[in-house]
């Protein structure tokens, strides 16, 4: 097949391992601002030559040229490689893309043109934009697809950039410092050199994020993580001392205290075993319920991080939907608040020994698994 011809493949040939990146923006042929042009060329051949996958919606303007940048930049880099195992146009059925070339995925009008695309693509970027493109960010969001807006060429891209500066703990891509992403604002784009310089970033930005997902899918698990809300520290620490009191106990317990932001998540990803805190200021916070629950629901889901959630104090059942596929230390009809001290810390030591157990167990596992690599290395 020729590298510009197009291909239409069904959905299980598309390479999922592939760091796909979504890249939106404005949609029309004429009368693109000269910087957009500039970004979109930039970040498509950066993309393109740094073995990334490129999901777009075939439309002129942006995905046009971000789409052609980046088969050239593929061009340079993999030439053996064909385009459509990187390339993805996402476009209604019945029609073509702007840019003939790639893989293409055929879904109704509406709603699916930014959705399907979100399917695949585990970041995306966004390059000016008049309406259509903020609502792919909003898409994005609901999808937990983290989005780095390059906020220089203005319209939706600038719109969503000061929404994520404006929600930072709710919306910050996992692993990328505040005061890295904040660059991409600081950046002015006046030339070409400008827009080079700004996708610099950008993909340094992207290959971070993408690093601590791929992280958070094979670290080593031998720690336990506490999420609580700040207002029950007291609460935390009663809990944590029966973790202290457990016979040979030398795990390290963390929680947000010792570290904060991408720290926290790093955190997060070497624990074997979670212990939420429940209460209402924690099912409310917006910080635990966009940040900490998704990522430890996730790591749990994935076999690598076991949650124990203790109901510390009465919750409403339509306020904990959250945790519903997550089983309960304890019976929320009875939180600790509502027991005696006595059985509050039985119940409490239980828990403590159920944690300590099953962390020793993950530990004991993954040595053997360590040592199993090594042997199989010799």
């Amino acid at each position: 097949m020729q590298r510009g011809a197009e291909d239409v493949l069904s959905r299980e040939t598309i390479p999922r391992a592939m760091r796909w990146v979504m890249v939106a923006g404005t949609g029309r042929q004429f009368g693109l601002q000269e910087k957009e042009c500039w970004c979109a060329d930039a970040i498509g051949y950066r993309l393109g030559y740094d073995g990334f996958g490129l999901v777009v919606g075939g439309w002129p303007g942006v995905d046009h040229i971000v789409a052609a940048s980046f088969a050239r930049g593929l061009e340079e880099r993999a030439p053996e490689v064909p385009l459509a195992s990187r390339l993805l146009q996402v476009i209604p059925s019945g029609t073509y893309p702007d840019f003939r070339g790639g893989h293409l995925v055929y879904v109704p009008r509406g709603p699916l043109e930014w959705l399907e695309g979100l399917r695949y693509a585990k970041a995306a970027v966004l390059i000016g934009g008049e309406g259509a493109t903020y609502e792919t960010f909003i898409f994005a969001t609901q999808q937990r697809v983290p989005v780095f807006p390059i906020a220089g060429t203005g319209g939706d891209a600038a719109r969503a950039f000061d929404h994520i500066i404006a929600k930072w703990r709710e919306l910050a891509p996992w692993g990328v410092r505040f005061e890295h992403f904040n660059g991409l604002l600081e950046t002015e784009i006046g030339s070409e050199p400008d827009a080079r310089a700004v996708s610099e970033l950008t993909v340094d930005l992207l290959q971070q994020q993408f690093r601590f997902a791929e992280e958070v899918d094979s670290g080593a698990r031998d720690n336990v993580f506490f999420s609580y809300a700040h207002q029950d520290r007291a609460w935390l620490e009663s809990i944590r001392s029966h973790f202290n009191s457990v016979p040979g106990q030398q795990l390290t317990l963390w929680d947000d205290s010792q570290c904060w932001n991408d720290d926290i998540l790093h955190r997060l990803i070497r624990s074997a075993a979670a212990v939420l805190v429940v209460t209402p200021r924690f099912v409310r916070s917006q910080y635990i319920s966009n940040h900490e629950l998704p990522m430890l629901i996730r790591q749990q889901r994935a076999n690598f991080t076991r949650l124990f959630w203790i109901p510390v104090e009465d919750v409403p059942e339509g306020e904990r939907q959250a945790l519903k596929d997550i089983n309960a230390a304890l019976d929320p009809a009875r939180p600790l608040c509502r027991l005696a001290p006595t059985e509050a810390n039985a119940a409490l030591r239980r828990i403590a020994n159920e944690v300590v157990d099953h962390v020793r167990a993950e530990s004991t596992k993954s040595e053997a698994e360590r040592l199993a690599r090594m042997q199989g290395d010799t």
